[in-house]
């Protein structure tokens, strides 16, 4: 399975137009403020929107893991990753929860515009490095309001 990662990191990441980890840590202070402004909500997306995500599809897909146009749909949530370590992280939980270990995911690229896209055209908000444990901080693309905000589980 570390193979299917492998792909999109060092110089292939920009090759694949991905986050630079500069940019990711510009976006992980402006989140990790008490008080977010719009100021910086303006940079956030910006960055977003200006590269591409990683989308997965389950090689086998199920009930609760299943794709649209390429973007994941985990127990009804829309999911992609602006960077390869966020997604390995989430593939790997979800593979403990479902008891999934060699679960086998296609990994891809798409503008982030064209995931949000796809959010607004089937409904459903774009949840983006989605990590699934206790007091973990995301950016989620709310579809019917064209904007982005942070949710914390």
């Amino acid at each position: 399975m570390k193979e299917m990662f492998e792909h999109f990191t060092g110089e292939n990441a920009k090759v694949y137009n991905l986050l630079s980890q500069k940019e990711i840590n510009q976006i992980r202070i402006k989140l990790g403020k008490k008080h977010i402004k719009d100021s910086d909500w303006a940079f956030i997306r910006e960055i977003l929107f200006s590269h591409n995500v990683i989308v997965l599809e389950p090689v086998v897909p199920d009930a609760k893991l299943f794709v649209k146009e390429h973007v994941l749909y985990d127990n009804g949530l829309m999911v992609a990753f602006t960077n390869i370590e966020d997604c390995r992280e989430y593939v790997n939980t979800i593979n403990r929860r479902d008891a999934a270990r060699n679960r086998l995911f296609q990994l891809g690229t798409m503008p982030l515009e064209k995931a949000a896209e796809i959010s607004r055209k089937y409904g459903a908000d774009l949840y983006i490095d989605m990590q699934i444990k206790e007091n973990a901080v995301f950016i989620v693309y709310y579809q019917q309001e064209d904007r982005l905000d942070t949710i914390t589980i």
